[in-house]
């Protein structure tokens, strides 16, 4: 059984890396970390990737986003399309981007 840290990321690079350093220096436990890209525009992909290239636990998902859905449904799908990837049984946290984790005192 894993733990799987389910991030959406929309042009949102400086985010997700304090993100992502901020659970690594928090926790003791390897985290499965699943990152969706939902439609970039900016260098958020290559950044990603990068990302993965560095950590073999990281998964990266990529979602365009299209004019069937409300704009509000776009982080619920991309959620969906990374929940669907992992197997059951497995611990989630979803959690935003912009979000930092602190360590306790």
């Amino acid at each position: 059984m894993n733990f799987h840290v389910v991030i959406v990321n929309y042009n949102s690079e400086n985010y997700v890396q304090s993100l992502y350093d901020s659970l690594r220096e928090t926790s003791t436990e390897p985290f499965v970390y699943n990152i969706c890209d939902n439609g970039s525009s900016n260098k958020s992909k290559a950044f990603l990737e990068d990302m993965k290239l560095k950590n073999e636990m990281i998964s990266l998902y990529y979602r365009q986003q299209t004019d069937e859905l409300p704009s509000s449904r776009h982080h619920a799908a991309a959620v969906d399309l990374i929940l669907s990837h992992i197997p059951d049984n497995n611990y989630c946290l979803v959690i935003d981007v912009d979000c930092y984790m602190f360590a306790p005192n």
